[in-house]
Order: C-alpha cells, then sequence, then structure tokens
C-alpha cells in the first residue's frame, strides 16, 4: 500500500461559490508547483446527507489531478449529470451538484 502524502503547510489556491439544486457550494481548487493539485468541496447544508457526498467528490478529483487527470477531463465527466430540481444561477442552468462542480472547473480554467 502507498503511504500517504504528506499533508502541504500552504498551497495556493481560489474558493468559487455556486449555487446548486442542494443549496450552495463552496468549491476550493488549489495549486501546487503552478499545477492543480486539490480540490474540496462544501455544501451550505452542514451535517447533511450531501456533506460526505460533497467531501468524496473532491477527494476523487484530487485523487483523478494526482494521477495526471487534468481538470478539463474532471469537468468532462461532471457536466451534464442531471438531478430532479435544475436551478438557475447566473444565467446557467445548473443541473446537479456535479454539473455546479462541472462548472466551477470551467470557470477556473479560464481565469
Amino acid at each position: 500500500m502507498t503511504p500517504r502524502p504528506v499533508r502541504e503547510i500552504e498551497l495556493i489556491g481560489r474558493t468559487h461559490k455556486i449555487k446548486v439544486p442542494a443549496g450552495t457550494l463552496y468549491i476550493v481548487i488549489n495549486k501546487k508547483e503552478g499545477k492543480y493539485h486539490q480540490v474540496l468541496i462544501n455544501v451550505s447544508q452542514t451535517g447533511s446527507f450531501l456533506t460526505p457526498i460533497c467531501e468524496a467528490l473532491g477527494r476523487m478529483i484530487t485523487l483523478s489531478l494526482r494521477f495526471g487527470a487534468s481538470l478539463e477531463d474532471c469537468a468532462k465527466q461532471l457536466e451534464g449529470i442531471k438531478g430532479s430540481e435544475p436551478i438557475w444561477f447566473e444565467g446557467e442552468q445548473v443541473l446537479s451538484i456535479s454539473d455546479g462542480v462541472a462548472k466551477v472547473l470551467r470557470r477556473e480554467l479560464k481565469l
């Protein structure tokens, strides 16, 4: 089994906010040595059953980045996943938590 990497003392990143059908997501995208390195996802409904799902999604995106996937690759996999109650946020339809995360990843790539 591969040992867990040592956690960095400091990473440089940006926090994004997006409304999704389940509430508001806060997505932190960190870089290490100029490359995307970590994605943390928190939902505004603390203690909700969605909290661990969002944390798991962030961990899987982070793992994908560490194994060579790009932020674009991750966005492609998540975009368009539909939930039962899409909403509108800043002129865009957000279909689900996953679709909202994909929109934020693409927003980050444009910066």
